[in-house]
């Protein structure tokens, strides 16, 4: 393996760095790599190690990131970061720790904090919201309590609307959106860039318990999982963007899986929770299904795309490269859990970490030259959540 850059701010140089050849932090030259959000004044030092989410500009040149106060899921700073992970602007400070939904066509994609307790007037909390990236422009995009998708009564989620997760699907003008009708059945929707409020313009995908969706690298399907109840069995489903035509994917999967389109629009690659716990592609058309690298029993394979204690954020993944022949997961196949590389014809398996620590929710630049991820220490405490991580960005190798 060929010396990573390693781009993460550290007081010491880590096992990590020593063992892939680190010789100290590089800074980016020339205004076409520089990330022009961090020369405004108000930008400050990034101060890392409280990262709950990422996702890189289209240009390759900063991040944005999600930094949560300890012990807290709300209120979290959504801020963007050069990639030499020097410097920072804070953009708001209304996110939540999993809602950062991906960054195109100079907008950035959030969901709105869901303040523990309920909020005395519904103010936009618990919907789909984008920002310009200089904090100059925010429009409210869904508004699921008014228009037709929450229609049960439940105090817990009064006056707080019941988006999970939302991002724009690449090449087009909607929105693709998980929401509940307020309580906890979930179901997947599109609608407009421009706005969910009007309920004519919501177009239902799936029907009731579709316990997750997922994000296409390309203007591909709408992806989404599908289960009569959140125990039972699950299959993966890819849908038009009218939502007239469903392909079955893959059927029988043990809990909801994490999966993620290819650029070409040609695969998807997933991984369920529990079971073999493969690293798997198939086909949008739902053949060829296939594991790239089996799973031994004590390997966790299917953390590559997930959220929480070992996971990223789903809406934003790029685990696979811009050419689609490589796609990135984490494995405690060496332990305690890496960063690996994958050949999608099943040729090459690259390990890109080896410091001792947990690395997890990695995820390509766009132009394929980087990949950043998460790291926590192996005594973290696992008693407290979130688990906030420190964010690396390391040259792919």
């Amino acid at each position: 393996m060929r010396p990573l850059v390693l781009l993460a701010v550290m007081a010491l140089v880590s096992a990590e760095s020593a063992a892939c050849g680190h010789s100290g932090a590089t800074s980016d030259t020339g205004s076409a790599s520089r990330c022009r959000y961090v020369d405004s004044p108000d930008a400050e030092p990034f101060v890392n190690g409280r990262v709950g989410g990422h996702a890189w500009s289209p240009d390759s040149t900063c991040l944005a990131v999600v930094q949560c106060p300890v012990g807290q899921a709300w209120g979290c700073d959504l801020q963007i970061v050069d990639r030499s992970l020097l410097r920072a602007y804070r953009v708001t400070s209304d996110t939540d720790l999993t809602g950062l939904g991906g960054w195109q066509d100079g907008w950035i994609y959030y969901r709105r904090q869901a303040v523990e307790g309920l909020p005395p007037q519904y103010a936009g909390d618990g919907e789909i919201w984008r920002i310009r990236p200089d904090g100059g422009e925010r429009v409210q995009l869904t508004d699921t309590l008014h228009n037709g998708i929450k229609t049960s009564h439940n105090p817990v989620y009064e006056n707080i609307g019941t988006a999970v997760m939302g991002f724009p699907v690449p090449g087009t003008s909607h929105l693709f959106l998980h929401a509940h009708d307020g309580n906890g059945w979930y179901t997947a929707f599109r609608c407009p860039l421009t706005g969910c409020d009007d309920p004519s313009e919501v177009v239902e995908i799936s029907s009731r318990w579709a316990w997750t969706i997922g994000p296409s690298q390309g203007a591909g399907p709408l992806l989404y999982v599908r289960g009569t109840d959140w125990d039972s069995p699950m299959d993966l489903l890819a849908s038009s963007l009218e939502g007239d035509r469903h392909e079955t994917l893959v059927v029988g999967l043990e809990r909801a899986p994490r999966f993620v389109g290819s650029p070409d629009q040609a695969w998807v690659a997933y991984a369920d929770e529990v079971g073999e716990r493969d690293l798997r592609v198939v086909a949008v058309d739902g053949t060829g299904d296939h594991a790239l690298f089996p799973a031994s029993a004590d390997d966790l394979l299917m953390n590559f795309l997930d959220e929480g204690t070992l996971r990223g954020n789903v809406a934003n993944a790029r685990v696979w490269a811009p050419d689609s022949s490589r796609i990135l997961f984490a494995s405690n196949r060496t332990e305690p859990f890496h960063v690996f590389r994958a050949d999608v014809d099943g040729t090459t398996l690259l390990q890109i970490t080896d410091e001792h620590a947990f690395h997890w929710g990695p995820s390509y630049s766009p132009d394929g030259a980087w990949i950043s991820f998460h790291r926590l220490p192996v005594d973290f405490d696992r008693s407290r959540w979130p688990h906030l991580a420190e964010l690396v960005v390391v040259t792919d190798p």
